[in-house]
C-alpha cells in the first residue's frame, strides 16, 4: 500500500508540542503514513492563508484534527475542516492534551468521529477514511441508484 497522505489540523497557538508528539508517534502506526502538511500560522494575510491551506488539504487523502482543550478559540481549525469537507476530504479527530468527550470540539468535527490517541484506533479510523469521500471509488449516488434498483426488483409491481 502506498503511503497515506495526511493533513494535520491543530491549534497552532496552543498545541504545537502535541502536533510534534503526534508526528513522532506515527511510527507506531501499522500503516505507512506521510504527513504532507499541517496548519499554517494565522499571521499570514487571511486570503493568502486560505489559498495555502486549501492547496495543502487538496494534496491529502484525509484530514486529522488534533483536538485539545482550546478548540473553542481555534478558528483556523474550523476553517480547515470546512475546506476539507468542500474538497470531499474525509475528516476525523484525535483527542490530545488531556481533552476528552466533555471538551468543546471545533465546528464541523463530529463527536462520533473523534477518538482517543491510541494508534490501533487511529489506524482503524484511517482505514475507514480511505473508503470515504473522494477516496471512495464508487460515489454515493451510485450506491443510492443500486439500492433503488434492488428495492424495485423486490417490489416488481411498482414503477421505479
Amino acid at each position: 500500500m502506498a503511503a497515506v497522505k495526511i493533513f494535520v489540523s491543530f491549534d497552532i497557538e496552543n498545541d504545537e508540542v502535541e502536533k510534534q508528539l503526534f508526528e513522532g508517534g506515527m511510527i507506531q502506526s501499522c500503516l505507512t503514513l506521510k504527513l504532507l502538511a499541517w496548519s499554517a500560522p494565522s499571521s499570514i494575510k487571511p486570503s493568502r492563508w486560505q489559498a495555502i491551506v486549501k492547496d495543502k488539504i487538496n494534496l491529502c487523502q484525509l484530514l486529522i484534527v488534533l483536538s485539545g482543550k482550546h478548540m473553542a478559540t481555534a478558528t483556523n481549525v474550523s476553517q480547515e475542516i470546512a475546506m476539507a469537507r468542500a474538497l470531499s476530504v474525509p475528516v476525523f479527530g484525535v483527542y490530545i492534551s488531556g481533552a476528552g468527550r466533555g471538551d468543546v470540539l471545533p465546528e464541523g468535527l463530529a463527536l462520533s468521529r473523534t477518538i482517543e490517541r491510541e494508534w490501533s484506533r487511529i489506524d482503524e479510523a484511517i482505514r475507514l477514511a480511505l473508503r470515504e469521500g473522494r477516496n471512495n471509488p464508487r460515489p454515493l449516488a451510485s450506491v443510492s441508484r443500486y439500492q433503488k434498483a434492488v428495492s424495485c426488483q423486490k417490489n416488481l409491481g411498482q414503477k421505479c
